[in-house]
């Protein structure tokens, strides 16, 4: 069993559903990380050796899903949209929103 589940983009069992709530969920997950991963590493070294490669990996998870159909880019393009905007999901809402009160966003 895994405990980590950040690392699961990583596995090579990692799977997605093509659908709102899971691309809702690895959008949200990608922002999180490029922005707690931005105001907690020490220096942009940091950063890319910590966050960038998982970042990186949920960018090509996006870039074979962009691929499915047109209606699946139509729906990742509007869910990014979503999700700059602040339509987060749920649970990362809240990590989210941690970081805003805590003044680290």
């Amino acid at each position: 069993t895994c405990g980590t589940p950040v690392t699961c983009f990583m596995c090579e069992n990692y799977a997605l559903h093509a659908d709102e709530i899971d691309f809702r969920k690895i959008l949200s997950v990608k922002y999180w990380l490029e922005n707690i991963g931005r105001s907690v590493a020490i220096n942009n070294d940091e950063f890319l050796g910590k966050y960038q490669p998982i970042i990186g990996r949920i960018e090509e998870i996006l870039a074979q899903a962009l691929m499915l159909s047109p209606e699946i880019k139509i729906l990742i393009t509007s869910i990014s949209q979503q999700v700059d905007a602040g339509q987060y999901d749920p649970y990362w809402q809240v990590q989210i929103d941690t970081l805003i009160d805590g003044g680290f966003l």
